[in-house]
Formats: C-alpha cells, sequence, structure tokens
C-alpha cells in the first residue's frame, strides 16, 4: 500500500497554500483590501516558489487620537493610502473636542493627543528557508528598505520583514484641549511635505519590484512559467507587471530543470570521494582581439603551449578537502595549486558584481593565457531539480558562481566562442547580459585589463565538485591548510622549531623544506629584497 505520506505537500507549500486562501477569502485588515500602491510587489513575490505575503501596508498618512494617559486603544480621525489634502487635515482636526472624563493629575484633565503620521511600506514574507530569505533580504535593502531583516522561530519558519524608517513622520497637531493646536498654514505645509515624501515611498516600492526580479525571479522563461502556474496569483496582474518580459528579469533560483552542464547525471552526492566535472566553455574558434601580424606567431605558440596544460584552483573554504587527494592521487605538486574564494553568499543572493569582483587575479591571468582552470569545491546541501529527479551536492559557487563567470568574463574579453550560461538546465543569457551592462566602471576596468593578454580562442573554466560533511568546521580546514600548504603534507617531525638563516637573510623552513619548488634560492641580478627599515628617516 503506497504510503499516503508522500502526496503530502512540504510545509512550506502547505504554509503557503493556506496563507493565500486566507487572502483570497478574507482580508482582515481594517482596510479589507489589498493596498492599490503595493498589490503588483505582493503579486510578483506571492508567484514565486518560495515567498508568500502574510502581511503588508503600502504606507499611509493618517491622523491619530490617543486615548487620555497611557490607556490602550484611541481612534483614526483620518487614513490616507495616497497623498492628502490641507483641507482634509483641517475637516477631520474639527471633530476633537475637549474630554472632562479623562483621568486627573494634580486636579487637571489629560488631554487625547492627536498626531500626523506617515508609515513607510511595510511587508512580512514567509520563505521557503533561510537561503531564499537571504535573497529577498539582499533585494530590500538594495531598493532602500535599510531596516529588513530575517526573523527565525521555534516552529522552523522563516519570515522576513521588510521594512525601513526612512521617509516617517510623527509630530502632534493637536490635543483634545487645543484643537487648533497648529494653523491652516502649517497644516498646508505639512501636507506638502508629508506627500512628497508619500511619493519617494512609493519610488521605493516600484525599486522593490525590480530588485525582486533582479535577485529571485527566474532568468528564463521556462522557470518562470512554473513558478507562475505553482502559485496561484492572478496571472493577467503578474504578466502586466513582468511587461512581457520574463526573460533576463533575474537570477534562476528554483528552476526545474537539469543542472550544471550536461554532466548533473552523475551521483555527485552519492560517495563523498567521487570528483564530477561540471565541463567548460566550448565552440568555434575565434580570437579574442586583433594584433599586429608579428604577434600572431607568438600568440599562436602561447595558444599551443597552454592548450593542454591544467591549472589547479581550490575555493575557500570547503575546496581545501581536495588538496591531498590532488597530490597524493594527481600527482599534481601542492605549491602549483592556487586559491581563489568565490563566496556562496554572494551566489545565494544573486550578487554578479561581488562575484566578479572577488575573481583571483592569477586565476583570470590564467585564463586569459588559455589555460583550464580548475575550481575545487565541496557540496554539503543537495540541490533538488525535479525535471529529473536529480539530487547533487553541487556548491553554489560552481553550479552558479562560475557558470556567470564564464560567460561574463568570454563577453567582456570579446571572445567570439562562448556559450550561454546554463542555470537549471535554461538559458540565463539574457539575465546575465543586463548584469554586465550594469557594472561599475571600475570592475569592468579591472576585467577588461587582462583583454590585452588573450592569447585563446576559448574560455576553459572547469568547476568540480563532491560532497562534504564537514562545512563550517573551520578547525578542520586550518589543518588542511597547515598541513598540506604549509608543511608541504609532510610529517612535523622532518621540521625545525626555529627557522634557520639562508641566502639574502631570508628565513629558511630546514632541511626538511629544502627542495626545488619552494626552496629559497638567490636572487636575480639587479634585484634586493625591499626592507623599509633601510629607508627610516632619521
Amino acid at each position: 500500500m503506497a504510503d499516503s505520506r508522500a502526496k503530502q505537500p512540504p510545509p512550506f507549500a502547505l504554509a503557503k497554500t493556506n496563507v493565500l486562501h486566507k487572502l483570497l477569502a478574507a482580508d482582515k485588515s481594517p482596510k479589507g483590501s489589498l493596498d492599490a500602491p503595493i498589490a503588483h510587489l505582493v503579486h510578483a513575490i506571492n508567484a514565486h516558489d518560495d515567498y508568500v505575503s502574510t502581511s503588508c501596508c503600502s504606507g499611509r498618512l493618517a491622523l491619530f487620537a490617543a486615548p487620555p494617559g497611557a490607556r490602550r486603544g484611541g481612534r483614526w480621525l483620518l487614513v490616507r493610502h495616497a497623498a492628502v489634502e490641507p483641507d482634509e487635515l483641517a475637516r477631520a482636526l474639527e471633530g476633537v473636542r475637549a474630554s472632562a472624563s479623562g483621568p486627573r493629575v494634580d486636579g487637571e484633565v489629560c488631554d487625547s493627543l492627536v498626531t500626523f503620521k506617515l508609515e513607510p511600506p511595510i511587508l512580512h514574507i514567509l520563505c521557503r528557508d533561510v537561503a531564499a530569505a537571504k535573497r529577498l533580504l539582499h533585494a530590500a535593502t538594495s531598493a532602500g528598505f535599510r531596516e529588513s531583516g530575517i526573523v527565525l522561530s521555534n516552529s522552523s519558519k522563516v519570515m522576513l520583514a521588510i521594512r525601513s524608517t526612512a521617509n516617517s513622520l510623527e509630530l502632534p497637531v493637536a490635543t483634545a484641549s487645543q484643537p487648533a493646536l497648529v494653523g491652516d498654514g502649517y497644516l498646508a505645509f505639512l501636507a506638502e511635505y508629508a506627500n512628497g515624501k508619500y511619493e519617494a515611498n512609493l519610488r521605493k516600492i516600484d525599486a522593490m519590484l525590480s530588485a525582486f526580479r533582479e535577485a529571485c525571479m527566474p532568468a528564463c522563461v521556462p522557470c518562470a512559467e512554473e513558478q507562475q502556474h505553482a502559485a496561484g496569483s492572478p496571472s493577467e496582474e503578474l504578466e502586466a507587471e513582468k511587461g512581457g518580459g520574463g526573460r533576463g528579469k533575474g537570477e534562476v533560483e528554483r528552476g526545474k530543470g537539469r543542472g550544471g552542464r550536461g554532466e548533473g547525471g552523475k551521483g555527485g552526492g552519492e560517495e563523498g570521494n567521487q570528483l564530477e566535472i561540471v565541463e567548460g566553455a566550448a565552440g568555434s574558434p575565434a580570437t579574442a582581439l586583433s594584433r599586429a601580424p608579428a604577434a600572431d606567431g607568438l600568440v599562436a605558440a602561447v595558444a599551443a603551449a597552454t592548450a593542454t596544460r591544467v591549472k589547479h584552483f581550490i575555493n575557500l573554504t570547503n575546496g581545501l578537502e581536495a588538496l591531498r587527494a590532488l597530490a597524493n592521487e594527481c600527482g599534481v605538486p601542492r605549491a602549483h595549486i592556487g586559491v581563489v574564494r568565490i563566496q556562496s553568499s554572494h551566489c545565494e543572493v544573486r550578487d554578479v558584481a561581488a562575484l566578479l569582483g572577488n575573481l583571483d587575479h592569477s586565476l583570470l591571468l590564467h585564463l586569459a593565457l588559455g589555460f583550464r582552470c580548475r575550481v575545487y569545491d565541496f557540496g554539503s546541501r543537495r540541490k533538488r531539480w525535479e525535471g529529473e529527479g536529480l539530487e547533487l551536492y553541487v556548491p553554489s559557487a560552481i553550479w552558479w558562481g562560475l557558470e556567470i563567470a564564464k560567460y561574463a568574463l568570454a563577453r567582456l574579453w570579446e571572445l567570439q566562442s562562448w556559450q550561454p550560461p546554463l542555470l537549471h538546465g535554461h538559458d540565463a543569457q539574457a539575465y546575465v547580459d543586463a548584469a554586465i551592462s550594469r557594472l561599475p566602471k571600475s570592475l569592468s576596468r579591472k576585467l577588461k585589463y587582462y583583454r590585452a593578454f588573450v592569447a585563446t580562442r576559448s574560455l576553459h573554466l572547469e568547476g568540480v565538485f563532491a560532497s562534504t560533511s564537514i562545512d563550517g568546521r573551520r578547525d578542520l580546514h586550518a589543518e588542511m591548510a597547515w598541513t598540506e600548504i604549509a608543511l608541504d603534507g609532510r610529517p612535523l617531525e622532518g621540521f625545525t622549531q626555529a627557522p634557520a638563516t639562508a641566502v639574502n637573510g631570508s628565513p629558511s623552513h630546514g632541511d626538511a623544506n629544502d627542495h626545488a619548488n619552494d626552496q629559497i634560492l638567490p636572487l636575480p641580478t639587479g634585484m634586493t629584497i625591499f626592507d623599509a627599515k633601510k629607508y627610516m628617516m632619521h
């Protein structure tokens, strides 16, 4: 008999369904309906597989009469989810009257205080997991909602509060005994001033929608269609907001297709020692830059020399696990293994500029020269792509980071041999093109600097991955760095405790470390080690 539990939706999907049903059944807010200025953003968020809005407000201008003393309650004299006119404020204040029934302090009646409020937009979003919440949080802060934050609970629910204290006001304008605490001239000024801030809040909502699409929405039409059908949100409103441009509006988040670059079917998560290569770009040959005829022979020689050579890079931190296997099983000298840091946090929040800005200069130069560069990393979380039923431990630095880097560098270096980035098996070219066009000029200059060194017809960048069980164990990763890099994989007994002095006054590591790869040799003729102490001013 089939297990009925297998048919139950996952906790988040069930919670999202319940929230949407309640939203359609009855809105329990005082207004009784979704605020029009924020409806397009709410529908877009609810159309995503990983999010659902539990409450929201587009921001409002209001007059609130607090009860006398410290009692709870009060009443709203005026509430507007739009610009307000001075005469509206004046009419609302006409009803304020003195009350003789309030509590007394030193024999005098405590007045009810009337305040004018401008409240900024706020949304509470239930998220599938912390990674999804971080992506949306990045979008919110980039749109100006600086006070946004993630709230975790014991029930495993992940809630994101999108909020900002900017463009808000709270000013006393009347009391029960003094309904004319401010004059008509001030009310006119206050209305104009508050309306300007309210319009700024509306622009911030639009900025939030753009940031959400860029950071969280799919980068391809197939994913967009799947997410839209799964969400149960009004399709006409969502399509109107998309403007027919689902392609290229944002990164893929939860695609349904095949992951990686065509090698995804090999069980990377079955055995921790298996390494799987995600193949680099390949295509028809084309030179990157036009050069003088005299340089053609040299470029051809460089291309031939680097065509079959591989440079190895470990991605900090989990990639340190590959050091011993590379050295002992593959015979790669440890001194020849480079280090890069493609941060998973940049990948999770879809920050293309931060990702490209962190690329190591040694990696960039070797790629430009035509070396096949392999980046090693280890993943701890399964990536489920339901379209193929795969469960791979592919680190986001590889399946997202390297895919973006390969395509972006090929375009910035003007290589004609490139293939579009594939995320979850779908074409993300339009999105990455848009992201490249928005790169800071300083970052574009940094990356384009290497165009002069390009001696290859195509970019060869590969990601190698396996599963790990020690994610987050910095103590173990530090030991790997000490033993595999600093000690070159040799036992402690072979090293002296105190460093000796070698050529040019530089420290030596003793006989155990005296080998050709990293022994300290005499300097070339005419070169000197810089010593700042020799140039001190007296």
